[in-house]
């Protein structure tokens, strides 16, 4: 039962190796709003946009921790249990930032920043080690790529270039939620025809001689 539980919850995290369009449209749409949002209203996204970040990233990690933790063998095992420490560690430092005054926006993004970074790597030489270059599908790829540049751009940015830096992050939403909209699209299209009803062709077939006329 704890196996079934734990491959369940492997497809539905957004990198799951059968992870089904619906998931990938979703993940598009929240990407796309989001990045829309931080275009439209750069000051009100600027408050909300690390703690955010952190809270998605600890939910995500935590899941994935107790995945690993009750059937290592379904993931990615070590590598999958070491990236959901690093990752429940950072989102929940940053989360706390929501209502702590000692932790200042400077340390959340470094943070933030470094941890996304060692997400990424980790999830990369996990797929590698484990599964080979079977395992680099193209819905993570997208997502890994995502998680990468997303911590650079946080490392990159200060408190001069604040308003920049929420820019470039409303681009790359938007950027990689329109790939993951067409990857959802593909995933979409690819089900509709495997699950279509192959007709034979019977002009293939062998000829059936015909019944000898009566006398």
């Amino acid at each position: 039962m704890d196996n079934i539980k734990s491959q369940a919850m492997q497809k539905g995290l957004p990198w799951g190796r059968d992870v089904k369009w619906p998931v990938v449209a979703a993940e598009a749409a929240f990407l796309i709003v989001i990045g829309i949002y931080m275009l439209v209203d750069e000051d009100g996204a600027a408050d909300i946009v690390l703690q955010l970040t952190g809270l998605i990233l600890l939910v995500t990690s935590l899941m994935l921790g107790v995945a690993a933790y009750r059937s290592p063998e379904v993931g990615l095992g070590f590598f999958d249990a070491f990236r959901a420490g690093v990752g429940a560690t950072t989102g929940a430092i940053a989360t706390a930032s929501w209502w702590s005054d000692y932790i200042q926006d400077a340390a959340v993004r470094d943070i933030l920043g470094w941890g996304l970074i060692v997400y990424s790597i980790l999830h990369v030489v996990g797929l590698v080690v484990v599964r080979g270059r079977a395992g680099l599908r193209l819905s993570t790829v997208l997502l890994v790529a995502f998680t990468l540049v997303l911590g650079i751009v946080l490392l990159t940015g200060n408190s001069d270039n604040a308003g920049d830096r929420i820019t470039a992050l409303g681009i790359t939403l938007l950027v990689f939620g329109a790939l993951l909209a067409a990857l959802a699209y593909y995933l979409y299209s690819r089900a509709g025809k495997e699950g279509g009803l192959d007709v034979p062709d019977v002009s293939d077939s062998p000829d059936v001689p015909a019944p000898p006329a009566a006398s």
